[in-house]
């Protein structure tokens, strides 16, 4: 592996933010069985090939311990949403790649929280936009406060550039609260 790649994300059924990773399932896919005969042939078709990408989607990751090191875990102010582009945007002004590797697949039961949450109602949709403009102003304190006031008024994701603009500005390394690391027990 590459000494700048940081985070490695592989291909899925369900990417939330990046459809050129998305790889359909196989509408025969039963069992464990299937899914691990599908990922392997992805492994075969693809192998160590990957891509480079502009950020984070962090459905299921690999996360270097050097990342770690370097800029800490996710951020706390971020639920269920900015978390994972948050600490892509830490990754790259860190100096680290992310990087979809396209021999690795994995079955991905999309958007599971919200469909558990009476999926398709009008109370659910407008519940899950909530914790979007939640974690999105959230995003806009921590990173730039004249991003667009509302995250629908949202045109540009291209947070690699506003990551590169404000590396200096802003803290990279996040570390648990000791308030969340007393609740924690360890073994």
């Amino acid at each position: 592996m590459r000494v700048d790649i940081g985070v490695v994300r592989g291909t899925s059924n369900y990417v939330d933010s990046h459809p050129e990773h998305t790889v359909a399932a196989p509408a025969d896919l039963r069992t464990y069985k299937d899914v691990e005969s599908f990922s392997r042939m992805m492994l075969d078709r693809g192998g160590l090939a990957y891509t480079e990408d502009r950020e984070l989607s962090a459905d299921a990751v690999l996360i270097k311990r050097s990342v770690i090191e370097r800029i800490g875990v996710m951020d706390l102010r971020f639920f269920g949403y900015f978390g994972d582009i948050d600490y892509g945007m830490r990754a790259h002004a860190a100096g680290f790649k992310l990087v979809c590797a396209k021999g690795a697949w994995l079955f991905h039961k999309g958007a599971g929280h919200i469909k558990a949450d009476t999926a398709g109602t009008n109370a659910a949709f407008a519940r899950r936009m909530g914790w979007v403009e939640q974690a999105y102003q959230a995003f806009r304190d921590k990173w730039d406060a004249t991003l667009p006031g509302t995250y629908a008024e949202l045109k540009s994701r291209d947070f690699l550039t506003l990551a590169t603009r404000k590396a200096d500005r802003v803290a990279l390394k996040y570390e648990l609260p000791p308030a969340v690391l007393n609740d924690v027990e360890f073994p």
